[in-house]
């Protein structure tokens, strides 16, 4: 069969299913430097990835790949629930019987914004922002995580700092997660992430220790949480856009 033919079965195999993910993969390869075209083919690349998995791949190797495309398809697709909640499964199926990762430390409040965005990172390099517009390169350059909330206002937020390589959510928050933008890897050379509106000072902090974080924001009911990891991967995304996580009315 070819790729067509086997995208088009109602119940490949799981080694069809790789076969078809793998041309995907090719696919989104061949699209880089191509924002256009990489941010097409990372939808088709993402829903290949979830139906791998429901034909039963479950290989660490597979499903690292499976939650890598998913993050390019979330960040390029305009509606995309669905590869929220298969996220959640694959990180669930990862983790297998190993312990929950652990909250090692918490922050919670209300954050006031006027321009609708929410800025993460080391207080000191949120402030190289002011006067500059929003650009997801500011994100691939470690500096700061945007995420959008679609209104001003007054927002609650929750900084999480856990154990563990992703940062996830908790498994009871996963299933009422209603967005998330794609992973990013910030510097923190202070001790401080701050949580700010764009050009503002930080109205929520977390203490930690110097070194690179990942970080991935989470819209859950109302509350907005940015889950952080400590990590050795270098600063940047794989998001092409900055993400709006906007509740439901």
């Amino acid at each position: 069969m070819n790729i067509h033919q086997l995208e088009s079965k109602a119940r490949p195999t799981a080694e069809e299913a790789m076969t078809v993910f793998h041309h995907h993969e090719q696919l989104m390869e061949a699209a880089r430097g191509d924002m256009k075209s990489l941010r097409k083919v990372s939808k088709g690349a993402a829903h290949a990835a979830i139906r791998a998995f429901e034909a039963g791949v479950r290989e660490p190797a597979a499903l690292q790949r499976f939650l890598t495309v998913l993050e390019f398809g979330s960040a390029a697709h305009s509606f995309p629930q669905a590869f929220y909640k298969a996220t959640a499964k694959i990180q669930a199926a990862l983790q297998g019987d190993q312990p929950e990762p652990k909250t090692l430390d918490e922050r919670k409040g209300k954050v006031v914004l006027e321009t609708a965005l929410f800025c993460l990172g080391d207080p000191a390099r949120l402030g190289e922002l002011a006067g500059s517009d929003p650009d997801i390169a500011h994100t691939r350059a470690g500096k700061v995580l945007y995420a959008g909330t679609g209104c001003d206002g007054r927002h609650a937020a929750i900084l999480r700092l856990k154990s563990g390589s992703v940062p996830s959510l908790d498994s009871q928050e996963q299933k009422k997660s209603q967005g998330a933008t794609a992973m990013a890897v910030l510097e923190i050379g202070s001790r401080t992430i701050g949580c700010a509106d764009y050009g503002g000072q930080p109205q929520l902090t977390l203490d930690v220790e110097p070194g690179r974080y990942a970080v991935i924001g989470y819209l859950v009911g109302a509350k907005y949480i940015f889950v952080f990891c400590r990590c050795d991967a270098e600063p940047g995304t794989k998001a092409v856009e900055i993400a709006t996580l906007e509740p439901a009315h």
